[in-house]
Parts: C-alpha cells; sequence; structure tokens
C-alpha cells in the first residue's frame, strides 16, 4: 500500500525482526486499520508487529514536522538517565519546533520528541516506569505517537536494546 502523499499518513506500522535484530517502522493510509497492518505483519522477518497512531490533535506540528523527514534511519539505543525507555538521539539537528503537549512522564508507548535547548534533540519511547530526564536535568518532550496495538510486546524490545544494544530502525511512508 502506498499513500501519495506524506501528510495523509495517520498510522504507523512497527515490526521487529529476530533474524537480523531491525525495527522497520513504516506508515499506512489514513485510519484502515488492516491495510496499514497487512504488508508489514506479514513479512517472513517480521515476528512481532506494533501499530502507532500520530497524536496529530494535541502535537500537529510535531507530527507534520516527523512525516516530512520519512524515511528516516537511526540507531535506537537505551536511555541513560530517564528510566525504562529507549532514545534516537539528534544532536544539535534543529527541527524548528517548540513545545506542545509537552510531558515529563510519558505513559507506555508513547513516543517523545524534545525539539532541543536544554539539551539534544532527541525522540524516546518509553516501555515502561520513565521521568524524563538528562544530565542537565528533568525534561518533557512532545507526546506525537502512541502504540495502539502491540503494546504487550515492549517489556521485550527494552529488554533487547538494554542487553543486546543499538538496534537499527527505520521509519518509512509505505
Amino acid at each position: 500500500m502506498s499513500v501519495s502523499s506524506t501528510e495523509a499518513c495517520d498510522l504507523v506500522a512497527f515490526a521487529l525482526s529476530r533474524v537480523d535484530q531491525s525495527f522497520a517502522i513504516a506508515g499506512a493510509g489514513s485510519n484502515r486499520l488492516g491495510c496499514a497492518l497487512w504488508p508489514i505483519c506479514t513479512s517472513p522477518l517480521a515476528r512481532s508487529c506494533l501499530l502507532l497512531a500520530f497524536e496529530r490533535t494535541t502535537a500537529p506540528r510535531t507530527c507534520a514536522k516527523f512525516v516530512t523527514m520519512l524515511p528516516y534511519r537511526q540507531p535506537l539505543i537505551h536511555v541513560r538517565w530517564s528510566g525504562e525507555a529507549c532514545w534516537i538521539p539528534l544532536g544539535e539537528l534543529d527541527l524548528g519546533l517548540g513545545y506542545e503537549n509537552a510531558t515529563s512522564y510519558p505513559l507506555p508507548g508513547q513516543f517523545l520528541l524534545h525539539p532541543g535547548g536544554l539539551s539534544e534533540t532527541e525522540i524516546l519511547l518509553a516501555y515502561g516506569s520513565v521521568r524524563f530526564a538528562s544530565k542537565v536535568g528533568q525534561l518533557a518532550g512532545n507526546h506525537f505517537m502512541t502504540i495502539c496495538a502491540g503494546k504487550e510486546r515492549l517489556s521485550e524490545l527494552g529488554r533487547l536494546t538494554l542487553w543486546q544494544g543499538a538496534q537499527s530502525i527505520e521509519f518509512a511512508a509505505l
């Protein structure tokens, strides 16, 4: 399935491959749950699949900016300061975003984007108890995506990243 515009991307599938330990994240058509899951979950490489939804109502600028970055590849690593979470460090990347729908205490399955400033720009995925922080202290990030199916697999992702190191991930519109 493909979408004619990345702006139409409302759902994201998140697949884990045990073979190469890579994560594929792909956008799918507007609110068609079955179509969104099928291309990723039926792949012979995908052993588990999560479905994510953009939080366009409460974080419209962050969602719009993230969609323009697709396809996007980065390593996912375990956090150092925040608790049970994984993150994608983005360094000094200036996305031109401020805070919207910001929180320091994401629930399991919520993705945050810290727009930079006090600390580097980063994306955080909570898989358990989290108090978002860095060496400079407590941070807040824009809650822009949430896992809406498959959240029970998050602890496996956290353990894998903690004990086996960085995992390759890819965000891409189908």
